[in-house]
């Protein structure tokens, strides 16, 4: 049998392969969680907005509902057709993408945290250089998770493999 890419993926990716029986039902549950918390997160956004308060987390919690509930769709439709690599391509990269919005929210959070504990310190230019050079480094690493997840399904290189393993990882 001839292969051509994209490849069935060779190692287990986050949640092993989903089947029909298990994943299903349990995405569904997940499914409506995450819309609830996507339509209550825009309404609290929106609520703000109109009394001129912009509290940026309501709207990353909002993309991170709806990245995740994007991932559920897409392990839904993986399960029911277990052979299509480019839904399993996009299901993965939603995982990863959601995961990179909750660090994002988790870090700006530290620092408000740490501004509001010890206002010298976390007031000061190098600490807020510091978080800058964070936020980057999220932006960079989702860009980077992307490229790798696509590339583990676009290579037969057993070295490539090991490398986009780690990458993937590493990021998450």
């Amino acid at each position: 049998m001839h292969l051509s890419a994209p490849y069935p993926p060779k190692n287990a990716g986050l949640g092993l392969t989903p089947t029909v029986g298990v994943d299903v039902p349990i995405c569904a549950v997940f499914l409506l969680l995450f819309i609830l918390g996507a339509a209550g997160h825009m309404y609290i956004l929106q609520t703000n907005l109109r009394k001129g308060h912009k509290f940026i987390m309501s709207g990353l919690m909002f993309g991170f509902c709806m990245a995740r509930t994007v991932t559920c769709i897409m392990r839904i439709v993986w399960a029911c057709y277990p052979h299509n690599v480019k839904v399993a391509i996009a299901a993965q990269i939603f995982v990863n993408a959601g995961i990179l919005i909750l660090l994002l929210i988790n870090l700006i959070f530290a620092q408000r945290i740490v501004r509001a504990a010890h206002p010298h310190f976390g007031w000061h230019r190098a600490f807020h250089f510091t978080f800058m050079v964070l936020y980057v480094l999220i932006l960079l690493m989702l860009a980077t998770i992307i490229t790798a997840t696509v590339q583990s399904f676009y290579t037969l290189n057993p070295n490539t493999h090991r490398i986009d393993l780690d990458i993937q990882r590493a990021t998450a």
